[in-house]
């Protein structure tokens, strides 16, 4: 029913996938929350009130 090219994408496409994953489970686990909810009161990171 499926011929080898489709084997091979479909093998292709589930090593990027595969790859795709492994960095986003990398991201998600070294870079915390922090960089989404940072407050910079006017937009100062050196300010004692930003968070």
């Amino acid at each position: 029913m499926f011929g080898s090219k489709a084997k091979s994408q479909a093998k292709e496409y589930k090593e990027k996938y595969e790859n795709a994953q492994e960095r986003l489970d990398l991201l998600d686990g070294f870079t915390g929350i922090g960089l989404w909810e940072a407050y910079l009161l006017g937009g100062d990171a050196a300010n004692p009130d930003a968070r």
